[in-house]
C-alpha cells in the first residue's frame, strides 16, 4: 500500500483557511540538509527555532512582531514581566515577544521561512478535521 501524494495548496489559500485550534501534524523547515525546525508543539514554537537561527539584529529589523528586553519598562516604571501587554519571555532568542494568534504566527513563519531561503513541509489539522498540506521548496 503506497502513501497518495498530497495535495498542497498556495501560499493564499493557506492564509484562506482558519486556522484557530488547528494542530501542527508536521512541520519541517530545512536550510538544504540542516534542519532549522522540526517541531509539532505550537506555531509560536516553531517560530522560535527559526528567530534563533537569524541573531537579535535581524529579527528586530525583519520582524513583524513586538518585542521588549529584560531591561526595557513596563508602564508603572517597573521592569516588563511575563504577561505584561501579552509579553512573553522566549528563552531561546532572550527576549519578551507580544503573542499573536495562530494565523498571524503561520504568517510569520511563513515570511522568515521566505526571507531566510528555507524550505518548509507543513502538515496541519483543522478544528473541522480537514488536514492541510503546504510546501516552498
Amino acid at each position: 500500500m503506497t502513501e497518495s501524494t498530497p495535495n498542497y495548496i498556495t501560499e493564499i489559500e493557506l492564509y484562506e483557511k482558519d486556522i484557530t485550534h488547528s494542530t501542527i501534524g508536521e512541520c519541517v523547515i530545512k536550510r538544504g540538509d540542516e534542519v532549522i525546525s522540526d517541531t509539532k508543539a505550537s506555531y509560536i514554537g516553531v517560530l522560535d527555532n527559526i528567530w534563533d537561527k537569524m541573531g537579535t539584529d535581524r529579527i528586530l529589523t525583519e520582524s513583524s512582531f513586538k518585542f521588549k528586553f529584560l531591561t526595557d519598562k513596563n508602564e508603572e516604571g517597573g521592569f516588563i514581566e511575563k504577561g505584561d501587554k501579552g509579553y512573553h519571555w522566549r528563552d531561546r532568542i532572550g527576549m519578551f515577544v507580544q503573542n499573536r494568534n495562530a494565523k498571524r504566527t503561520l504568517k510569520e513563519i511563513i515570511k522568515m521561512v521566505i526571507l531566510n531561503q528555507y524550505s518548509i513541509k507543513l502538515r496541519i489539522k483543522l478544528k473541522t478535521g480537514e488536514p492541510i498540506h503546504f510546501k516552498i521548496d
